[in-house]
Parts: structure tokens; sequence; C-alpha cells
């Protein structure tokens, strides 16, 4: 397969999607189904987010689209990934114990755009169920995976930024529809101020990638319990679970924009944008690059490279939260940065290949902080992908976001 990169030195985005005559949200999607991604498992451990992350691009997509024959295609798509993922999500113990955070994922598209099959509800009361039997700190932070499969370690107690894509939006969502108190957006707050109170580093103000409360893990911060790195992806998962969960809360219980509970989520996303932006400002000034390191806080340090899915990511997040009017201020500072950051994703990261469709390159593989050593150069060191189903879902949701921008 010949790739070469879109040709943005002479083309602006504009022109090179009118020459293919769609724009690059479904061209991306497109392009996924094409190679039929997210329909059949992997059964990588990533798969239960990969799956989250694709799915909601697909809803976004169909919300977006005027075309029925092309929301009839893309809600059947949807409707099959949902239902692969179905039959390990009936055993709540199970759940709890062996599956992450991420499995929460499947509950959000349940309740967003059911296949209505035979195991919906069956899955749904399993994965509810199974959030009262996942095990959580002494601080009640959940943690993000109890089990984890080798070769991993078991350091349990340990709770992810990551755990957050999954979590706060289902909660926020579940809450909303079934009137659930002990599973609504006030405990989405919990554990979000938990991860943001325990894993942000003071210098940036972004956060790392988790926190482990016991400390018996040898990276753990004496004081804090942090993980030592900034990894972009997870800051990426933690941004876009404030935005959802907020989204989702309001959409369907309009009376929750005046809560505290909803101006306090508000915050924490205000924050974490002021330490992103000043984070993309940095890369910047010092490489000329308008992305997200894999190692958000040291851009162009030896071995460092900017990610394609922490990217795409926090583009997403940043250009939605402009729609959902939560920048305040900040509006026309972060509307000039989404747009340099997402052309800096299609420069760099974008090829079209010999078949007519797009590959998205630079992805990282999965980090974990279930081992010993989750240094700089663990990192760094990861493998990155092509058409990771992470990097191109990320993709399609922040195309349609900033097509939505004009």
């Amino acid at each position: 397969m010949g790739i070469r990169f879109l040709p943005w030195v002479a083309l602006t985005v504009t022109a090179v999607t009118a020459a293919q005559g769609q724009p690059f949200s479904t061209w991306m999607l497109d392009s996924i189904l094409a190679r039929q991604d997210g329909i059949t498992s992997t059964g990588a451990m990533t798969r239960q987010i990969e799956n989250g992350i694709f799915q909601e691009a697909l809803r976004a997509a169909i919300e977006r689209s005027d075309d029925a024959t092309q929301r009839g295609r893309w809600t059947k798509y949807h409707h099959r990934s949902v239902e692969q993922d179905i039959q390990e999500a009936l055993n709540a113990s199970k759940d709890a114990l062996d599956y992450g955070l991420d499995r929460l994922c499947l509950a959000r598209s349940l309740l967003e755009l059911p296949p209505n099959g035979q195991y919906d509800q069956q899955a749904l009361q399993a994965l509810r169920e199974s959030i009262r039997l996942q095990p959580r700190n002494a601080l009640g932070g959940l943690w993000y995976y109890a089990n984890p499969p080798a070769p991993y370690n078991y350091y349990g107690d340990a709770s992810y930024g990551d755990g957050m894509y999954g979590y706060a939006p289902y909660a926020a969502l579940w809450g909303s529809i079934t009137g659930d108190e002990s599973l609504d957006l006030n405990t989405a707050l919990q554990q979000l101020e938990l991860i943001y109170r325990n894993a942000r580093d003071p210098t940036t103000g972004l956060v790392k990638h988790g926190y482990q409360l016991s400390r018996n893990a040898s990276w753990a911060d004496f004081a804090t319990g942090a993980s030592p790195v900034i990894w972009g992806r997870s800051l990426a998962w933690y941004t876009v679970g404030l935005v959802d969960a907020l989204e989702l809360a309001a959409t369907k219980s309009p009376a929750v924009v005046v809560t505290v509970t909803y101006h306090r989520i508000q915050a924490l996303l205000r924050d974490i944008v002021v330490a992103e932006i000043e984070a993309v400002d940095k890369s910047a000034s010092e490489t000329g690059r308008y992305g997200i390191w894999q190692v958000v806080d040291q851009p162009g340090a030896p071995g460092n490279f900017i990610e394609s899915s922490a990217g795409a990511l926090i583009t997403f997040a940043l250009a939605k939260s402009l729609r959902l009017g939560y920048m305040g201020d900040m509006h026309g500072r972060v509307s000039v940065l989404v747009r340099k950051m997402h052309q800096d994703l299609v420069e760099r990261f974008v090829g079209h290949n010999q078949q007519g469709m797009l590959d998205y390159f630079g992805t990282s593989a999965m980090a974990s902080l279930h081992q010993p050593k989750v240094d700089y150069e663990y990192y760094v060191n990861l493998a990155v992908t092509t058409n990771s189903l992470i990097g191109t879902s990320a993709f399609v949701l922040a195309s349609l976001e900033i097509e939505r921008m004009g």
C-alpha cells in the first residue's frame, strides 16, 4: 500500500476536502468502516476504550449528518460494534475485577444508542452493579484495574486519569436518566476531584497518568502517590471525560446547570484547559508544533514525540467546550489554538492511500501503571502504530468539531 501525506504545503483544509468531495471527519470515518474496525474484538486490553471512543465518534457523526442513508448505515454499524462487546459485560463481579473502568464505555453506548438486543438490559444492570463491587481506596477513589492480566503487576489501588473517560460521562448520564443518587454527576465529581487532587503536577497544572494512595508501587510519590510522568493520552482521556460528563448531564437534566456540582466540574475543566493551552504554546514556541507530546511537559526532549491520539482528543475536547460555552473569557484564545492544533494533525499524521482511504499515523501503544518502572524512558519508547482505532476515532471527533466552527 503506497502512502503519501496530504499536500498541506500547497493546499488548505478546504481545498483538500473539496477536491475529495467530503470533509475529513466523514472521510476518516468511512476509512474506519472500510477496514471493518470496531466490530470484531481485537482481544487487546484497550479494546473497551477503543470501542468506546469509536462509538462516540459514530454517534457524533450520526447527529451531524442530514443524509438518511448515511445515518442508517452508521447506526447499523454502531449496533454491531456495541453487540460484539455485550457478552463480556454480563457478569457484574467479573466486570469489577477483571476489566478496567473502560468497560463503562459500553454502558454509555447502551444508554445513548442501544441496539435493542436481547441482552441490553442485562448488560446495563451488570455494569451498574459492577460499580458497587469495584474496589476503592481509602478516600473512595475507584481502582482503575483490580486484576490486571499478565504480565502486569498487581498494584490494585492505582487510579488512572484514563478511567475518567469511561466513568464520569456514564455516571452523569446514568444518574440523569434513572435518578440514582449513588451514581450521578456528584459521584463523577468526586472521582474527578480525587484524580485532580492527587495526580496534579504543581508546576504545570497538568494531570499525571494516575496515583496510588497506598504508595506501595515503586513509582508512587511519597507525598501524594502520584505517578511521575504526564502522559498525553491519559491527560486527554481525563479532559474528554470532564467535557462529556458536563454535556450529558445538562442534555438529560437541564436544571443541573445551576448546581454547585456542575460549576465545580466546569472549574476543573477550565483549570485543565489553562494548563493545556500553556503546554501547547510552549511546544509551539520551542519546536514550532501545535501538538501534545507523549510526555506533555517536555517538548523536544530526546526521544519525545508528538502523539496523534492525545492531540486529537484534546483538540476535540477544547473545540467541544467552545461550542458548549464552557470557555468564558478564554473563548477567543482557544478558538485560534484548536484550529492550529487540528491543522498540525492533518499535516503530520493523516495519509491518503491508494484505495482512496485515509490513514492515521503516530498513535502510541497503551501505557500502564501496573508495572514497577514508569519513567520518562518507558513512555517515549512505547511502540507507535498506524490506524489505531483510538487515534482514528479521536480524529473524527476533532474534525467534526472543527468543521462545525466553519
